[in-house]
């Protein structure tokens, strides 16, 4: 078995619903100081958004259940 620790990076690349739930989640615990153009995700080149696996668990884990609509890509995470 091979250990991963939270505080590591994952990539994954964000359907529109998971862009969306992406800004309501730092839009709900920073209210009027929420400023989309700061917090919105960082997309790289390939697609991928990049976030520590505690950030990610944080953000999309609530939105994540059977039956859900997904709000990454085939439901695949990428290890870095």
């Amino acid at each position: 078995m091979r250990p991963f620790n939270i505080n590591d990076y994952i990539k994954v690349k964000l359907t529109v619903h998971g862009y969306k739930m992406h800004n309501a989640h730092y839009k709900k615990y920073l209210g009027e100081n929420y400023n989309k153009k700061i917090y919105a995700p960082v997309i790289d080149e390939e697609g991928f958004t990049k976030y520590q696996l505690w950030e990610f668990i944080s953000i999309f884990g609530e939105h994540m259940y059977n039956g859900a609509e997904q709000v990454i890509k085939d439901n695949l995470i990428y290890f870095t």
